[in-house]
């Protein structure tokens, strides 16, 4: 499908504003970033298309890859996100996802069909040469260090499909892993998911407002990300069906996720050991 001019014209747009107001937004939402294996982040080029498959734990993921792509002049990142967001009341009172490079998608029908919305979004941002942003897991994971949850595998078909148009270009796939100190939900997860409608609502836009407002950046403690190595699509779809495709591309980015998370782990204990080492034996704390 051919792109307008005005849609074009419309992305630049999208691009200026998040890489002016988001070098002084973005950081107010993050907090402290620490990136581990940064030379996997730096191997990406601005010219490829990329599909970045994160662990969901919080809202602020939605900032916090594109962030990182933009200050390090990675792609432009597109992010498929619910409606629900794009209420007026957060985009006045918290922040405009759709000026961070949003896609919607409606989150109050059936699964199935909330997962082919989805997947046809993703699928049509891939073959216009956007990059983009997703979500295997589908919702935030209340309990992160448990691992991932459950991969919807059947998502990856429309990643199959979207390559299968744009054969003269490959799609690379890379994988993103982040562990929160504190994240803007705690405290607030379970008011959310006791609650409904207006409730909902109403637990989440107070969360993202006093994480804006009210949290210093001290208080926000370190994300730690890790990303691992860019490979084709098409490398790691293999051979057969459809389905038999997207399987093991879910397969391949649940492996790669649990060992990026890994990696996390063992970075961060590693850390905490040289803090130890260099902190008079009195400080040191459990």
């Amino acid at each position: 499908m051919a792109i307008t001019q005005k849609e074009l014209d419309r992305r630049e747009q999208l691009r200026a504003y998040a890489k002016n107001k988001g070098m002084r937004l973005a950081p107010k939402i993050v907090g402290n970033v620490e990136i581990i294996n940064r030379e996997r982040l730096d191997s990406l080029s601005d010219d490829d298309i990329y599909l970045i498959s994160s662990n969901h734990v919080s809202q602020g993921d939605y900032f916090l890859a594109p962030f990182l792509f933009m200050i390090n002049d990675k792609p432009f990142l597109r992010t498929v996100a619910g409606k629900n967001l794009n209420h007026p009341i957060i985009k006045r009172l918290v922040w405009d996802f759709e000026k961070w490079g949003a896609l919607w998608h409606d989150r109050s029908k059936k699964a199935s069909k909330v997962l082919m919305e989805y997947g046809r979004t993703v699928q049509e941002a891939l073959q216009e040469g956007e990059s983009v942003l997703v979500f295997p897991e589908g919702r935030r994971n209340r309990h992160p260090e448990t691992g991932p949850e459950d991969f919807s595998k059947s998502f990856y078909r429309f990643v199959v499909r979207a390559q299968e148009e744009i054969r003269e270009k490959p799609i690379k796939l890379v994988t993103m892993a982040s562990v929160y100190d504190r994240r803007m939900e705690d405290g607030f997860f379970e008011k959310i998911d006791n609650s409904r409608g207006i409730g909902y609502f109403a637990w989440d836009v107070w969360a993202h407002a006093r994480w804006r407002y009210f949290t210093p950046l001290a208080a926000k403690g370190k994300i730690t990300v890790n990303f691992s190595e860019p490979r084709n699509l098409s490398d790691v779809q293999g051979e057969g069906d459809e389905k038999t495709k997207a399987t093991r591309i879910s397969d391949y980015t649940i492996q790669n996720m649990e060992k990026l998370l890994g990696e996390i782990r063992e970075s961060r204990l590693t850390s905490r050991d040289l803090q130890e080492q260099r902190m008079p034996r009195g400080l040191v704390t459990g």
